[in-house]
């Protein structure tokens, strides 16, 4: 699915009859000659990936990068997380109410950049899983979330005792925005 202006364009809507003579096409555009470095601040973007089981045991005391800091004067707006918990073995044993999921800026220590998903619901789930986490309002010093990273982190403790099995998927949106200071 593509995004103009934050608004979905469906696929096949945009066909050759509604394009003037001068337009740029997929024709004319060679194989990722669009990247970041060329898309407007507005567009939002995705990005996606897996924490793998033994990852995922640990998230509390080591957070893992989900998507790298911008850049100098520019900030992660994130507008929804989605996780998916691809069940395996064992439901996380020691997965607690506050032993939440969330997307942080930074590290473990940062501000949540998403809602906190509760972990007896979800890491103690014993069947795929999915939750929307949306984003969160962030109120932090600047230095905090401007130029930082997206961490995947389990607050208050990790997921297992003895069981615990699943990789933990996830899929990003966001935009990159500059930030005026």
């Amino acid at each position: 699915m593509a995004y103009v202006r934050g608004r979905d364009i469906k696929p096949n809507a945009i066909v050759r009859r509604h394009l003037t003579d001068d337009c740029v096409g997929a024709d004319e555009i060679a194989d990722d000659a669009v990247d970041f470095n060329h898309l407007a601040e507005d567009v939002i973007q995705e990005a996606s990936g897996a924490i793998a089981n033994a990852a995922v045991r640990t998230l509390n005391a080591t957070p893992v990068t989900m998507i790298a800091a911008p850049g100098a004067g520019k900030m992660i707006v994130v507008h929804r997380v989605i996780w998916y918990l691809d069940y395996a073995t064992a439901a996380f044993d020691a997965a607690a109410a506050g032993d939440t999921l969330v997307a942080k800026y930074t590290d473990g220590s940062g501000t949540a950049a998403t809602a906190a998903i509760a972990g007896n619901t979800f890491g103690g789930a014993s069947a795929d899983t999915v939750a929307v986490a949306p984003g969160a309002a962030a109120i932090d010093a600047a230095t905090g979330c401007v130029n930082a990273p997206l961490v995947a982190h389990i607050n208050t403790g990790e997921w297992y005792s003895a069981a615990g099995g699943s990789a933990l998927r996830w899929h990003a949106f966001y935009s990159v925005v500059t930030v005026p200071l």
